[in-house]
């Protein structure tokens, strides 16, 4: 299945923690692992964000981003799990270390 997620509002404090705030989509089985894939190629180590308290990876939260499924035929439905769009070379590197 193809995934595009969506930033719902990427102003908000816990898009420190990414270093992406575009459009993502990802080929995945499940929401879920679109969502988890996302969350580790584009994590952004981030100290503190100060005056926001704590701050979560925003990708794994349907109310900072929107995720549906979509039929695109630009991208191909057969392959492995990854992000399709944007480029995310650090995260072919992490996935290829595993």
């Amino acid at each position: 299945m193809i995934w595009k997620l969506v930033p719902v509002d990427p102003s908000q404090p816990h898009w420190e923690t990414s270093m992406y705030r575009g459009v993502v989509v990802i080929r995945a089985d499940s929401e879920r692992q679109a969502r988890d894939i996302a969350a580790m190629a584009l994590e952004k180590t981030v100290a503190v964000v100060p005056g926001h308290g704590t701050v979560y990876m925003p990708w794994r939260h349907a109310d900072l981003v929107a995720c549906h499924e979509t039929k695109d035929l630009q991208y191909p439905l057969e392959g492995d799990d990854k992000i399709l769009v944007p480029e995310v070379p650090a995260y072919e590197h992490r996935q290829n270390a595993a």
